[in-house]
């Protein structure tokens, strides 16, 4: 089954985002995650993003967001 994970950003997070995301990324691409994408704010800057996991309950769900 797919899951939706709803994630948003700290405050003033943006450059701790910018400075790991290919190490991000590539954890993503090792884990059940089968779409994810960023949460733009007006200016176009990330404050969140959405990650579909595919498990095999909710429970599996939050365990892995956890």
């Amino acid at each position: 089954m797919l899951y939706a994970l709803i994630c948003t950003d700290k405050p003033g997070h943006l450059e701790v985002r910018k400075a790991n995301r290919d190490a991000h990324i590539a954890y993503l691409k090792s884990t059940p995650v089968t779409h994810a994408g960023p949460f733009l704010n007006e200016a176009g800057e990330t404050i969140g993003s959405v990650v579909v996991i595919e498990a095999g309950d909710r429970a599996g769900a939050e365990d892995w967001a956890a």
